[in-house]
């Protein structure tokens, strides 16, 4: 996993003189996501720390995920209370390339020299006509989480799952033992599936950005997610339709299923919302 303490900043904002006091020079930052709040803060502290003369005030405010975007939207087009830096999500950036004037700042000079230690593929995503306009602030490894307490009841050590073989013989025990899915499908986002295919070097779109959303490999992969739902009876559909609904959440945190696959990230979410599993989580590599 790469993490960098950096995202996308936007032009047209820059802080006054005025700001530029002993406390240092203040930047407004908006996210979405509490978490990303409270690692940015970190953040600041270590800069202060190693560059004492350039000290940085950072004003932090949490939106909801589509309050914050419509926002920024919103301020970008009439030039007026844009932040300076903002926590784009990924499915939302494109949103703000259209056109030939792009609103934000380009950023490509500032990563001449350390380009090697980013993934060039996402560096990729936030670029336009060559400029880089935006900086993953992490590349999210794509892993499995177990629930321990579940998985030693069926005597199931996850350490044996090498395979998608392996996890679906697994469920079976899990099943058996304790009438609970190993595993829930999303339904309305594309977790449970764009992970599975990239895994065997597939996508949504091939090199010439066609796309080839019904090629045979992503048709086989979800026709292999369908087996464990209706066939196998290892799996159900997420409770809410993703892994980011309340109703997942209530029934995740409950015990209700021993394994979830998700980003690396989504270990915050646990924190957050799913406290009753605290201690009980180990976090593998997806099977092969």
């Amino acid at each position: 996993m790469v993490t960098v303490a950096v995202c996308l900043l936007l032009s047209g904002c820059k802080a006054s003189p005025a700001s530029d006091q002993a406390d240092g020079t203040e930047l407004t930052f908006w996210t979405f996501n509490g978490l990303h709040e409270q690692f940015y803060a970190e953040m600041v502290k270590e800069w202060n720390k190693k560059y004492p003369e350039r000290k940085i005030k950072l004003n932090t405010v949490v939106y909801p995920y589509g309050q914050m975007h419509d926002n920024l939207s919103i301020s970008l087009l009439a030039g007026k209370g844009v932040p300076d830096i903002a926590d784009v999500e990924l499915g939302r950036y494109s949103n703000f390339l259209k056109g030939s004037d792009i609103p934000l700042t380009d950023l490509t000079p500032l990563v001449e020299d350390e380009r090697d230690k980013f993934v060039e593929a996402r560096l990729t995503l936030y670029s336009k006509n060559g400029k880089l306009y935006g900086l993953d602030t992490h590349v999210g490894t794509t892993v499995m989480y177990y629930n321990m307490e579940m998985m030693n009841k069926a005597g199931v050590d996850p350490d044996d799952i090498k395979t998608w073989e392996d996890y679906r013989e697994a469920g079976k025990k899990v099943v058996k033992a304790l009438g609970k899915p190993m595993t829930t499908i999303e339904t309305t986002d594309p977790n449970s599936f764009l992970p599975l295919v990239s895994q065997q070097g597939s996508g949504y779109f091939d090199q010439q950005g066609r796309l080839t959303l019904n090629n045979e490999t992503n048709v086989k992969t979800l026709e292999f997610l369908k087996t464990l739902i209706e066939k196998d009876k290892i799996a159900v559909t997420t409770p809410g339709g993703n892994h980011h609904s309340e109703e997942y959440y209530g029934f995740m945190n409950q015990g209700g299923s021993a394994s979830v696959l998700m980003p690396i990230w989504y270990m915050g979410r646990f924190l957050d919302y799913m406290p009753d599993l605290k201690g009980k989580i180990a976090i593998r590599p997806l099977p092969a």
